[in-house]
């Protein structure tokens, strides 16, 4: 029963929303589609970033998808420190933190055991407004808490009025 009500906390978590990188980071722009990602890979884990749109104005949002994949090979356990399974954070592009995507929010404060074979992912879904962003340049980051070092990171933009 404790592991079903543990697996319950990790699918509410992750669906209840619908980065600085350790290791190679790669940012590409996706043909034909107003969208930027981030692909940083470390310890046989891919932990993939997509932002959509890369420009939006003040009235708009930010569609926000982590993916975090196994491609090691063998299957990999983790214990997490709480039922945060991911997370988001926007920054002014030379500048502080604006935006975290679990602001205000309460996490149950317990170790969540969580665990992908090889070849399975998990996708967490967030959006970032940006009516409150002045315009200019962001860096938006996100990571599986898992592996808090992988922060796969991309620049969007605020368009002005």
């Amino acid at each position: 029963m404790r592991k079903v009500v543990m697996l319950a906390l990790l699918f509410l978590t992750a669906h209840v929303a619908a980065g600085c990188a350790a290791g190679p980071s790669e940012e590409r722009p996706e043909p034909g589609a107003s969208s930027r990602s981030s692909v940083s890979e470390q310890q046989g884990f891919s932990v993939t970033l997509k932002v959509q749109p890369a420009t939006t104005g003040q009235e708009g949002s930010f569609s926000l998808t982590l993916e975090v994949r196994n491609v090691s090979g063998e299957p990999r356990d983790f214990v997490l420190p709480s039922a945060q399974v991911f997370e988001f954070v926007a920054f002014e592009a030379k500048g502080p933190e604006v935006w975290r995507w679990s602001e205000g929010m309460v996490f149950a404060q317990a170790l969540q055991p969580l665990s992908l074979e090889p070849g399975e992912g998990r996708v967490f879904k967030a959006a970032l407004p940006a009516a409150g962003l002045s315009p200019g340049r962001y860096l938006i980051q996100g990571y599986f808490t898992g592996l808090p070092e992988t922060r796969p990171g991309v620049e969007v933009e605020v368009s002005g009025p």
